[in-house]
């Protein structure tokens, strides 16, 4: 059976997800406690987590205000620098 080559959309989300577990290690947060402190109702999180192109404008910018970077490296996946210059 021949492998399935991975969309572009599922690329981009992986540097998505990748950025935000990367910067819940850099700064001891736990996926759970993000959530909570981003608002998120208790259904929420694991429906944007399996679905990340479900996530809103403004969820990714509480996210990225928690994990002291911008929305622009989360969603590029280039959080390292942008992590860096917030801290």
């Amino acid at each position: 059976m021949p492998k399935l080559k991975r969309t572009d959309a599922q690329k981009e989300d992986g540097k998505l997800l990748g950025a935000i577990l990367y910067l819940l290690e850099m700064e001891g947060i736990s996926k759970s406690e993000l959530f909570n402190r981003a608002g998120f109702k208790q259904t929420t999180p694991f429906r944007r987590w399996n679905h990340p192109d479900d996530f809103t404008l403004g969820e990714l910018r509480r996210i990225a205000r928690i994990l002291r970077t911008s929305v622009e490296a989360l969603v590029s996946g280039k959080v390292d620098s942008a992590h860096d210059k917030a801290s």
